[in-house]
């Protein structure tokens, strides 16, 4: 069961996690006059919601806003939305078609599921609408091939992408029952041996302490990170709300021209990491060395 709450009761897009510099690009991304924005990850990662309030925060009486959706998981006010009816073969693609007719400036495609729906998405970016969609893929670079293989030209990805935004959910950790977990070197390498843990560890933490701190603190190899040990408030669980994870990878000449190579989904994202993306794993680093989650919460929910 998937229990959804009214959007006007949930959290923002500026409160959901994402950090101010992407927060910034999803904006400026989300406002152009055509283009594409795709949030990808798994069912249950919080992709519809991260539209919607993409959508609440720019919808105005000046902009016609349209949707086809399957299903219509919240109601907003001042925009068309429609709900995908197989019975009667209103599909995304030719919901999608319909919508057009109307003249609508910006659309949402619930789901970017086959070749017809990516497609008809690609031309209606290139032919002045702003299309925001979903796309069931691991990272914002997987998402590139993942559509490739639909049967879209890497040029006209190119040029309809604005923005890909990747995101997981994971537990927040409780602030009531939050205590101090250090690790060393050798066991953060043995958490996630396919990354080198040490160095992205040591990456973030220059985010959140000066040089001088970091000489004192980090820590003669010992790494300082937080859990909740489980009290009444959080039902013995150590954790309590939630919140994302993300990598925003903005479209650039460097990353247009990796994916005009028709480069694997690991170049794309190191063109995009030497652009100034942070890695999902890295937020998720970040928030933890933070104290809002817990170093085994990331690696759990990334390695999904």
């Amino acid at each position: 069961m998937r229990i959804l709450v009214e959007l006007e009761d949930s959290v923002g897009l500026r409160e959901s996690g994402l950090s101010e510099t992407d927060y910034k690009k999803v904006i400026a991304n989300s406002t152009k006059p055509y283009g594409m924005l795709i949030v990808t990850g798994p069912t249950g990662s919080g992709k519809t919601t991260t539209l919607y309030n993409v959508i609440e925060l720019i919808n105005s009486p000046e902009i016609n806003v349209a949707t086809i959706e399957d299903p219509i998981e919240y109601g907003i006010d001042g925009i068309n939305q429609v709900q995908v009816n197989h019975a009667t073969n209103l599909t995304f693609a030719n919901g999608l078609r319909a919508l057009l007719r109307q003249d609508p400036d910006d659309i949402l495609v619930g789901e970017i599921r086959d070749q017809e729906t990516a497609q008809i998405g690609v031309e209606s970016a290139m032919t002045g609408h702003m299309v925001f969609s979903t796309l069931h893929a691991n990272s914002t670079a997987v998402g590139i091939p993942r559509l490739v293989e639909m049967g879209i030209e890497p040029f006209l990805l190119t040029a309809a992408i604005n923005c890909m935004i990747a995101q997981r959910l994971v537990r927040k950790v409780c602030t009531q029952c939050v205590e101090t977990k250090v690790y060393n070197a050798e066991t953060l390498n043995m958490i996630y041996n396919n990354k080198n843990m040490v160095e992205l560890i040591k990456k973030m933490s220059k985010k959140i302490y000066s040089d001088q701190e970091l000489e004192t603190l980090q820590f003669k190899d010992n790494y300082y990170f937080y859990k909740g040990i489980g009290c009444k408030a959080c039902g013995q669980t150590g954790y309590k709300g939630r919140i994302g994870l993300y990598e925003v990878m903005e479209m650039n000449e460097a990353i247009k021209k990796t994916i005009l190579k028709q480069a694997s989904a690991d170049e794309i994202e190191a063109v995009a990491i030497e652009n100034g993306m942070n890695t999902m794993l890295e937020d998720g680093i970040f928030k933890a060395l933070s104290g809002v989650t817990s170093l085994e919460e990331v690696v759990r929910v990334i390695k999904t």
